[in-house]
């Protein structure tokens, strides 16, 4: 098969295999940590981004989110013991997690440069960050890891939310492929890459739609 002309910028493998179109968009797949990327030709963008995001109902009175979200925090706590300064890196217009964390005790700040909510200047490391459905979004992920990296404390805790293509599911009859702001997928042997990249390891994960990344500096609970 033809080689992708850029490099996997999640392992830095030097040939991605071309995919071919896989519901319309021309993909690639690292042959090493099994990431697919969409080709940057077809991205949308930022404006038409941001226009697809502000037709979601991601709002503190929509109901059926703030529960989506709130079953999410839940699950977060149940692996630490303590609270914790929390990064809710990528959280939306209205902050509805960091809010929810804030609520049962976390330290919880919200970054979102789409939405204009920057990261406080000169804060301290987090204990924890929280990226809930945010990676398949991520645009320049050197950029992004390095930023992730510098924001989590050394001991800290990387909880991930992604669906993950798992073996022997088809991309071209995947679900998570229908959104034009999905530009990168992983599948569950591209966590140990990613883990890589930031210096952690991969603690749990169901292999399908969550990871939890540490060392952490917050103790996991037996």
């Amino acid at each position: 098969m033809p080689c992708s002309p850029s490099p996997c910028d999640l392992c830095r493998h030097p040939s991605p295999m071309a995919l071919g179109r896989v519901q319309g968009r021309p993909m690639s797949q690292c042959p090493a940590c099994r990431q697919i990327v969409v080709n940057p030709s077809h991205w949308p963008t930022r404006v038409q981004e941001k226009t697809r995001y502000d037709l979601h109902d991601n709002r503190w009175d929509n109901p059926g989110y703030r529960e989506y979200l709130g079953n999410i925090a839940g699950h977060f706590r149940s692996f630490i013991n303590q609270p914790c300064r929390v990064l809710d890196f990528g959280s939306g217009p209205e902050s509805v997690l960091a809010r929810l964390l804030r609520q049962s005790g976390q330290d919880a700040v919200a970054y979102d440069p789409l939405y204009n909510l920057p990261l406080p200047p000169a804060t301290p490391p987090f204990d924890a960050i929280i990226l809930c459905e945010v990676f398949e979004h991520l645009r320049d992920l050197n950029s992004e890891l390095l930023l992730i990296r510098q924001s989590l404390a050394p001991n800290g805790l990387l909880y991930l939310r992604t669906e993950l293509l798992t073996p022997g599911q088809l991309p071209a009859t995947w679900w998570y492929m229908n959104d034009p702001t999905h530009l990168r997928f992983l599948c569950p042997e591209s966590l140990i890459f990613l883990a890589r990249r930031l210096n952690l390891e991969v603690r749990q994960t169901d292999h399908r739609k969550w990871a939890l990344l540490g060392p952490l500096q917050c103790e996991i609970k037996n």
